[in-house]
């Protein structure tokens, strides 16, 4: 097998893969030429490894869960070893790679801009510095050892000055990117693209900001955490229901943008005959809740957090376009990379190649707490273990502050939004042991 050019592109926070058709119905409204297209395979049982930005980012660049590459919370970004992101190996065999978006929400964990640089592993960057926002924000741009911090404001003679909007932006530099490198058929690439959309606040450029006019009717666990819910979500206060609405619905519209730049990386390769030979691998750091199971953003195991997005284009290099139920988790990313690059991965993997023998389940970890990793303050939730089979998900939550110890247990095959946890029925036991048994094996 030749060794293909490989794309990634990770959004911020997207929503719309619980089970159920949500994904479908989100993604129709909000990436209209995504979907029109006939040469993706799509995985409707891909699930992140830790439901929240910056673990599950350095899960995608390395490979390795956290408690092996450290970042288990935001703070803890600065602890990610670079040496370990897939970029580096990749580089060393060849391929000219490049990154734009989103590094980490805190690099290069300094907030001097004389600190700055290029991530290793890449030849070029055009990363946030700092906080990504969606306006107003500032790109670390060059080589390694010769960057620069620009910035980019949201207006121009006071003017909103459109294509200043972050994810234009991104996709603009990864598209010059391509064209150093794309019209060599002999140079290999990998491009890593991670736009700041749709992360609240979503805030999308005036040309999407009257878009996608309708509310989507409520899925029937909308507000509502169903029963035998453990303590923590059965004592959340009810949502409100126009602030969930609008922001699911400003969401939509920030991938609009997200949409028209994945379909100008399309048209690109295109152009340059190089669409046959890239692979190419969508997905989002994990979902958030927008109302659902009242919950707005994320951190709990429920499909709304947990649930992604995923797909790919293989070209001539994997799988046949359209539907792919295997359970793939964002862990198998690198792996699958290191494969077809064939180069050997510079960290040890907790993956496994999606081109090989399916996964029989996936592992999602949350440590607890809130984004900073502390107990009793607003957004903190509970800490879990779970596992998501064909059928089922499995989670044990806590014990902590937030849980006493308690199990969830779904039957996806009749309760797919999960809203009947049947870890205490009966007729479940065999399951729940077997998933049990499974999970402690899993445990590191």
């Amino acid at each position: 097998m030749t060794q293909p050019n490989i794309i990634v592109v990770i959004t911020d926070d997207q929503p719309g893969a619980i089970m159920g058709g949500e994904l479908t119905r989100t993604l129709i409204r909000s990436m209209p030429l995504t979907q029109e297209r006939e040469d993706l395979t799509w995985y409707p049982n891909a699930f992140c490894a830790v439901p929240l930005c910056e673990p599950d980012r350095a899960t995608i660049f390395s490979g390795q869960y956290d408690w092996h590459h450290g970042v288990t919370n935001n703070p803890k970004d600065d602890d990610f070893v670079e040496a370990s992101d897939i970029a580096n190996a990749l580089q060393a065999g060849g391929y000219k790679t490049g990154i734009y978006g989103k590094r980490f929400n805190a690099f290069p964990f300094s907030t001097n801009e004389a600190n700055a640089y290029c991530p290793p592993g890449y030849d070029h960057c055009g990363v946030f510095f700092r906080t990504p926002k969606p306006w107003d924000y500032k790109l670390i741009e060059g080589v390694p050892g010769s960057v620069t911090v620009v910035p980019y404001p949201k207006f121009v003679n006071n003017v909103i000055f459109e294509p200043n909007y972050a994810t234009h932006k991104i996709f603009e530099k990864a598209l010059g990117f391509l064209d150093a490198y794309a019209p060599d058929p002999q140079q290999k690439f990998y491009l890593y693209i991670a736009p700041f959309g749709p992360h609240e606040p979503a805030s999308p450029p005036p040309s999407d900001i009257q878009a996608i006019t309708t509310y989507l009717p409520p899925l029937s666990s909308f507000g509502n955490v169903g029963t035998g819910a453990p303590q923590f979500f059965a004592n959340l206060l009810p949502i409100n229901v126009n602030t969930e609405r609008n922001a699911l619905r400003s969401a939509e519209r920030g991938m609009l943008s997200v949409d028209r730049g994945l379909n100008d990386v399309f048209a690109k390769l295109a152009q340059y005959g190089r669409l046959e030979d890239t692979v190419i691998f969508f997905t989002t750091d994990q979902g958030v809740g927008y109302g659902d199971h009242k919950w707005h953003t994320k951190r709990i195991p429920y499909d709304c957090a947990v649930r992604v997005p995923f797909f790919a284009h293989w070209g001539s290099h994997g799988m046949h376009p359209g539907t792919n139920n295997a359970i793939v988790s964002h862990v198998d990313i690198v792996s699958t990379i290191a494969e077809l690059a064939q180069v050997a991965p510079p960290a040890v993997q907790d993956g496994v190649s999606i081109l090989g023998e399916s996964r029989t389940e996936a592992l999602i970890h949350w440590m607890g707490g809130n984004a900073g990793g502390k107990f009793g303050q607003t957004g903190a939730t509970p800490s879990f273990w779970a596992i998501a089979t064909g059928n089922y998900k499995y989670c044990e939550l806590g014990p902590d502050l937030l849980s006493p110890g308690e199990v969830m247990l779904h039957d996806h095959t009749v309760d797919e939004f999960e809203l009947t946890n049947v870890a205490n029925e009966p007729a479940y036991q065999n399951v729940r042991t077997a998933l049990a048994n499974t999970l402690a094996e899993l445990k590191p």
